[in-house]
């Protein structure tokens, strides 16, 4: 009896020490896809985040824009908007601290930086704003890109 008291104690310890370690968010973690930043608006683009090391590169999918107009001109235009949005990278340094993210804009000479909190929601990353009196700080989530949406790009 005593022998399967010890086993259950043992199981559970297993057990919570797992489901500890499942949630934290690892750089690798975060270089293991590409991501798709999650927009609530209506007609918005879809924007695109990838890591490396040190490096979060942002850019927007232009494919994900449906086309408004029905003239050669205007179908001229979104065709050249599209070209200058496909150009657009924004370039973000990050460093990883446990469940903190801390990210700053390589041309920003201003050295302001935003913090989050990182953490896992299934297959899904969500960044939350340290910074709770920033109006403009929104809860980022990412979700991976699947293999059809990247070759669309």
């Amino acid at each position: 009896m005593k022998k399967f008291f010890k086993t259950c104690l043992l199981l559970i310890l297993c057990l919570t020490f797992l489901a500890a370690c499942s949630k934290k968010v690892t750089v690798d973690d975060l270089k293991a896809n590409k991501w798709t930043v999650e927009n609530k608006e209506e007609g918005v683009p879809d924007v695109i985040a990838s890591f490396s090391d040190s490096l979060m590169t942002v850019t927007i999918d232009s494919s994900s824009i449906d086309a408004t107009t029905t003239e050669e001109w205007g179908d001229l235009g979104e065709e050249f908007a599209k070209g200058l949005m496909d150009q657009m990278k924004f370039k973000l340094v990050y460093t990883l601290d446990k469940d903190q993210i801390t990210l700053k804009d390589t041309d920003d000479k201003e050295d302001n930086q935003e913090t989050y909190t990182v953490s896992r929601d299934d297959d899904n990353i969500i960044f939350t704003p340290n910074d709770t009196s920033d109006e403009d700080a929104e809860t980022i989530t990412l979700k991976p890109r699947t293999t059809q949406e990247d070759s669309s790009k």
